[in-house]
């Protein structure tokens, strides 16, 4: 496996090994890096290159921070690609500017350290899967804040909402998990869902640090919090007994 490839399987390894993902600095950072990598690997095999180095990859935050890993290559040949725009998957923490270069081949160069760029796709197939679906689920999307204040208005029994973003591993393990459990404990609540990267305001308002995060209300207030992937499947396979 190239030694590149390391960042990106680290990021979704440590998300398998410690079952929630870790909204930080450093985690933000994994994150974009991921993102761009990804996106570069899509762009090299849109435009029919199949192997790459990465020259540079920048980070630039809202709060003026920026951060920058540079490679070193000395293959001849090749040719240069270069992008830069606003992670829009980040964008509850602040407009985040990403900018990269790469430099590309069609055929295999001589330096073993090329990223293989149909190999690595192969790799990610398991993180840009949907989420399996559970027929008969009784849980309900929430697109705003409005929405979800609406149905917390209105609401005769508990609500719990599902915090989770497309890019988080452990979320799309939770998701059909989560289905299964609105059908068996219809009558304890009302099952809701959020996209954190879509309704940005519920990070802020509820204090979201983790995803996956389940909010609790009661009588329309907040009145727990479950995070990661195990405390929430516990939580509702102690509301069976």
């Amino acid at each position: 496996m190239k030694k590149l490839l390391f960042g990106f399987l680290a990021l979704f390894s440590a998300a398998f090994a410690e079952p929630e993902c870790q909204i930080d600095q450093g985690a933000i950072f994994l994150s974009a890096y991921s993102a761009t990598y990804y996106k570069a690997i899509m762009a090299c095999h849109e435009k029919g290159y199949k192997y790459f180095f990465v020259k540079s990859f920048i980070y630039r935050d809202a709060d003026g921070q920026t951060m920058e890993i540079h490679g070193v290559c000395k293959e001849k040949g090749g040719d240069y690609l270069k992008d830069s725009f606003v992670d829009s998957d980040l964008q509850a923490f602040g407009e985040i500017n990403i900018s990269y270069e790469l430099l590309c081949f069609r055929e295999k160069p001589q330096n073993e350290k090329a990223v293989d760029v149909e190999g690595f796709l192969e790799k990610i197939k398991m993180f840009t899967q949907e989420p399996e679906k559970v027929e008969g689920s009784k849980v309900t999307e929430v697109t705003t804040i409005d929405e979800l204040n609406e149905e917390l208005k209105n609401a005769k029994t508990p609500v719990f909402v599902d915090c989770y973003s497309n890019t988080c591993p452990p979320c799309k393990m939770l998701s059909p998990k989560y289905d299964a459990f609105s059908k068996e404990l219809v009558t304890k609540g009302k099952f809701l869902k959020v996209d954190l990267a879509k309704v940005t305001e519920i990070t802020s308002t509820y204090e979201v640090m983790r995803i996956p995060t389940l909010l609790i209300f009661e009588g329309g207030k907040l009145k727990e919090t479950k995070e990661g992937l195990p405390e929430i499947t516990s939580f509702f396979e102690a509301m069976k007994d």
